[in-house]
């Protein structure tokens, strides 16, 4: 009697670190190991993992995914191994190409974040942070993956758990960093210029391990961190007043904006720390 054996589920675990997982328009991309598995968790069909990227030679701590018009065109990781890898999307939505140039840096990668492209630029900016303490901006092309380093900040001697990135009304960018130092910075940047640092923000007790930004619908920019501190803050960036003063400041933030906590916003009394923070709007 003849048989027949039939693929029916392929299943692989995801690493344990909190940004090793990024969903996109359609796909769940997550670390397993050395390697970046791809999956669709909402077909009834076929939701185990469709494909595994290879490339990286230690494990994946973080994973990005890059969207744009509902579809997923690239997906970035970072490892272990002190690099970050771009992946592009084909026509299919579960074959993915790996630009040849990993993007090297001084240690293991602890978060990736994504800038996503301005209308009409078909370029992205990925920041990613280190063990070494710096924080790398690259400028990635979405149509062949080629990068340029834009910049790195130095962050003294603490490293950056959590990076988040927004765009200002103003067409400035700003970028959130969280770390062991147990503060968030802003660094801002006007268009085409360099990162500055902007403010720090204190207030939580212990390592900020989560941050994510959210433009409400009426236009203000809030930006919520969680930490190891048992909290999350909520935080609004919103136009600066006369009544705010008129403190000297070179950086476009602080000249243009004001960064302030919402106190009453304050979420505690958690039994375990924060190790992501979404918004649903």
């Amino acid at each position: 009697m003849e048989g027949s054996v039939r693929l029916s589920f392929v299943s692989a675990s995801c690493n344990k670190t909190p940004r090793a997982a990024a969903w996109g328009s359609r796909v769940l991309a997550y670390g397993s190991a050395s390697h970046v598995c791809v999956r669709d968790p909402v077909d009834p069909v076929d939701n185990g993992v469709r494909c595994v990227l290879s490339g990286h030679a230690d494990r994946v701590n973080a994973v990005a995914m890059i969207s744009s018009q509902g579809r997923d065109v690239a997906i970035i990781s970072g490892s272990a191994d002190s690099t970050v890898r771009i992946w592009l999307a084909t026509e299919n939505p579960f074959e993915w190409t790996a630009v040849s140039t990993p993007l090297p840096h001084g240690s293991s990668i602890t978060a990736v974040a994504v800038l996503n492209a301005a209308d009409g630029d078909g370029h992205v900016e990925v920041a990613a942070a280190s063990g070494d303490a710096a924080v790398t901006i690259w400028r990635v092309s979405l149509s062949d993956g080629a990068a340029t380093k834009l910049q790195t900040i130095s962050l003294g001697t603490k490293p950056a758990l959590c990076l988040a990135f927004t765009r200002l009304p103003c067409g400035g960018r700003l970028l959130a960093v969280g770390g062991v130092d147990r503060h968030v910075r802003l660094y801002a940047a006007a268009a085409g210029e360099a990162y500055a640092a902007a403010c720090v923000l204190p207030g939580h007790m212990d390592w900020v391990s989560a941050a994510q930004f959210a433009t409400m619908d009426d236009g203000r920019i809030m930006l919520a961190t969680g930490s190891q501190d048992r909290a999350i803050r909520l935080w609004v960036v919103g136009e600066r007043d006369a009544e705010q003063g008129e403190e000297a400041a070179d950086s476009l933030l602080t000249k243009m904006y004001a960064c302030y906590s919402i106190i009453d916003k304050l979420l505690l009394f958690h039994f375990l720390c924060f190790l992501g923070v979404f918004y649903c709007v």
